[in-house]
């Protein structure tokens, strides 16, 4: 969900958090942030949690290809080669 959306969706993750509770925030420009959305699901759906149909998925699916496409506007890369900098250590 787009950072503009968040605090006004009472269905949003965020407004359903209790007011103690620890949240995550993963934004667009991360370079890992689709990965570790689509590792998310597929743990939620390995443990029983989920399945790949549940809405719930779906929208978390539909953010990480978000993300993904927009990963230019912020640059970001989508890539799992290593920097030069990786390659002399």
């Amino acid at each position: 969900m787009r950072k503009l959306f968040e605090d006004t969706d009472e269905n949003s993750c965020f407004r359903r958090a209790k007011s103690n509770e620890m949240v995550f925030v993963l934004i667009g420009r991360d370079k890992v942030a689709p990965w570790a959305i689509y590792f998310w699901c597929v743990l939620r759906c390995l443990i029983g949690k989920n399945r790949w149909v549940d809405g719930q998925i779906q929208e978390a699916l539909l953010c990480a290809n978000t993300m993904r496409r927009e990963r230019v506007t912020w640059g970001a890369t989508w890539t799992a080669e290593p920097t030069e900098k990786q390659e002399k250590s």
